[in-house]
C-alpha cells in the first residue's frame, strides 16, 4: 500500500457500560496505544468511546459515506458528536487504498456489543464497508481486529470471555478479521488486554522490518500465548490457552 495516508482507521472502543461495568485505566491506555500505532501506521483515525448499538450503526454508515453526519438524528448526531466524531468529512474515498477498524467491547457469539447492551453482527459491521455498501473499497484490503470480551472471574485476575462465531464469515473478497480469541477460550486482561498489548507491539515492529500483515498477526498470536502460559506457570491464571482466530478472504499480501 503506497497511499498517505492509506485511509481511514476506525477505533470503537467500549469500556463504560449502562450496566455499570467499566474497564477502567488499563482500557485507555490500551484505547490510547493502539490510536497512536494505527496513525503511525499511516491511517486516518478516527476514535469513538463508548457508543451504543444505534450509534456504532449510525457511525459505520457515516465513515463508509453511506450516509453524511448532517442527515442523521439530531440526537444521535449530538452525541457522536460528544463521543469523539468531531471531523464530520472523515470518510472513506476512491483514493484509499485500505479501511481498517478496530472494535473493542463485550461480545458474545459473532456479536459485538453497544454500552446500552445491544448486540451487533460483526459481520454485518463488516459488509458496512462490502462492494454494494462502499463501492469505493471494492478489491482494497478491509481489514477489522475483533476484542469483544465477557466478563469473568479467575481467582484475583481480572479475565475477560470471548465468544468468537467462526460462523460469521464475510461472503466477499478482500477482508480480514482478526479475532483475540477463538471460540470458548478466554481472552485474559493483566495489566492490559495481551491480544491488543502484543498486537500493538508486532504492528510496531512489523512496519519496521517492513512484514506482511499475516506475519504481524501471527507475531501477535504468538507473544499473546506466550504470555498467557507463562502466567498459567506462575499460577495467576487457570490452564485455559489463549487461541485467537483470523478470518481471512484477503487475495494477496498487505504492506503497510
Amino acid at each position: 500500500m503506497t497511499k498517505n495516508p492509506h485511509g481511514v482507521a476506525l477505533f470503537i472502543h467500549n469500556a463504560r457500560f449502562q450496566e455499570g461495568c467499566v474497564d477502567g485505566a488499563e482500557a485507555e491506555d490500551d484505547a490510547g496505544g493502539m490510536a497512536e500505532q494505527l496513525r503511525a501506521l499511516k491511517y486516518q483515525v478516527v476514535v469513538l468511546r463508548d457508543l451504543t448499538g444505534e450509534e456504532i450503526t449510525a457511525v459505520c454508515g457515516v465513515i463508509a459515506g453511506k450516509c453524511r453526519v448532517e442527515n442523521l438524528p439530531a440526537g444521535t448526531r449530538e452525541r457522536l458528536v460528544q463521543k469523539g466524531l468531531y471531523n464530520a468529512s472523515v470518510h472513506v474515498e476512491a483514493t484509499d487504498d485500505s479501511f481498517l477498524c478496530c472494535l473493542v467491547s463485550h461480545g458474545a457469539l459473532g456479536k459485538i456489543y453497544g454500552v446500552d447492551g445491544v448486540a451487533l453482527d460483526v459481520s454485518q459491521i463488516a459488509q458496512c464497508f462490502g462492494a454494494k455498501n462502499c463501492p469505493w473499497l471494492n478489491g482494497k484490503p478491509k481489514i477489522f481486529l475483533i476484542q469483544a470480551s465477557m466478563h469473568t472471574a479467575i481467582g484475583k485476575t481480572e479475565a475477560h470471555m470471548e465468544r468468537a462465531d467462526v460462523s460469521a464469515l464475510v461472503d466477499e473478497s478482500d477482508f480480514l478479521l482478526s479475532y483475540s480469541i477463538y471460540p470458548g477460550t478466554p481472552s485474559y486482561r493483566v495489566h492490559g488486554a495481551l491480544y491488543l498489548t502484543y498486537l500493538r507491539m508486532a504492528l510496531k515492529s512489523g512496519a519496521k522490518t517492513h512484514a506482511d500483515l499475516h506475519s504481524v498477526l501471527a507475531e501477535a498470536h504468538r507473544l499473546a500465548e506466550e504470555r498467557v502460559a507463562h502466567l498459567q506457570q506462575k499460577g495467576v491464571v487457570e490452564y485455559v490457552k489463549q487461541c485467537p482466530l483470523r478470518v481471512d478472504t484477503l487475495r494477496y499480501k498487505i504492506y503497510f
